[in-house]
């Protein structure tokens, strides 16, 4: 018999005391397995009768690989920049990625465009990105200024720009010092050669310190 219980960091205290309890002396012929996201909030007394495995996140283009084969399965017309976007989005998990792909969908048809897939996840639109990064490295608060109140206007989280802003500047620091970045920043075409001409108004230490 296997028992398996999700998130198993979010017990109470008492759940958690019970659990043990179980632990110490099991059900004959049954096996636990326990799944968690946050492992170091599972109190020591659980782990020291656990064993351990840490299951790495999947890659952006091995997701979008495995997303254009369902993609093609289910007759879905969704763009590789697209697929991209989704696995990115997901941040290594599969099971995101494909929730991610069925709402979009669900949204839009069995036609996914890229514009529509962008409003679904939320993402904040590239060419402001890289408004907001000339702006920066010409070091000009006249136009970061104005820049901010257009993201005020146009609803999006300011935590959430700020993090996308951060890896904004990770990937003109990788275009700027990798010269084939592959699996490190799946874009390509126009989107690419966007940043490597940003790029090339600074310099590596700049980039960094950014």
């Amino acid at each position: 018999k296997v028992i398996i219980i999700d998130e198993v960091h979010q017990l109470s205290k008492d759940a958690s005391n019970a659990l043990l309890k179980t632990l110490e002396e099991p059900p004959p012929s049954t096996v636990f397995i326990f799944a968690t996201t946050e492992f170091q909030k599972i109190i020591a007394t659980i782990v020291s009768r656990c064993q351990h495995f840490e299951f790495r996140k999947i890659g952006q283009r091995e997701m979008a690989d495995h997303l254009a084969l369902i993609a093609g399965r289910e007759k879905i017309a969704v763009s590789p920049a697209g697929l991209h976007l989704i696995a990115e989005a997901s941040e290594g998990s599969l099971r995101d990625a494909e929730s991610l792909l069925d709402q979009a969908v669900a949204f839009c048809g069995n036609e996914v465009g890229d514009e529509a897939l962008k409003e679904i996840l939320g993402l904040i639109d590239r060419r402001l990105l890289l408004e907001f990064s000339t702006a920066i490295l010409e070091a000009s608060p006249a136009k970061l200024f104005p820049l901010v109140e257009a993201v005020i206007d146009r609803g999006y989280d300011l935590r959430a720009f700020y993090k996308e802003l951060i890896q904004h500047f990770r990937n003109l620091l990788l275009v700027r010092t990798v010269p084939d970045p592959g699996d490190l920043l799946p874009v390509g075409g126009e989107a690419l050669e966007a940043l490597r001409a940003e790029a090339e108004k600074t310099g590596v230490e700049d980039l960094l310190r950014y």
